[in-house]
């Protein structure tokens, strides 16, 4: 709950604060988006550390796991950079339709869409190592 609670407030405040670094960048439009996307991705996974660790502690305080702190740190690091991946590829994928159609943009990017989630879908349990 409060993970979640700090979560929509870092969230709230990159929303904020994210449209100066739009108008401040000189990447172009699909280079800032991408750059914005891949803060946002950041700040979710770090905003996400101390409450993992957390759980940890608690895990191994009450004797149900083993695992260490940097194993639960780094044990999906594959998972979470294909997942990374993923995103920033819709991102590129809404960005390039909606510049080029920007009043029907999601009529391009729907099958597009469901075929990267099929395919993360598929590709996600090979990455996972728990």
């Amino acid at each position: 709950m409060v993970s979640q609670l700090v979560l929509l407030l870092v969230l709230a405040l990159y929303a904020w604060r994210g449209a100066r670094f739009a108008r401040e960048s000189a990447a172009g439009r699909i280079g800032t988006g991408m750059l914005l996307g891949m803060m946002g991705l950041a700040l979710v996974w770090l905003t996400q550390v101390p409450f993992r660790l957390a759980e940890v502690w608690w895990d191994r305080r009450y004797e149900q796991t083993d695992s260490g702190y940097l194993e639960a740190l780094f044990v999906n690091w594959f998972a979470l950079g294909a997942e990374f991946l993923f995103i920033c590829l819709a991102l590129v994928i809404v960005m390039a339709i909606a510049g080029r159609f920007p009043q029907r943009w999601w009529i391009g990017a729907a099958p597009a869409f469901v075929g990267l989630a099929t395919l993360f879908t598929f590709i996600t349990p090979y990455l996972s190592s728990t």
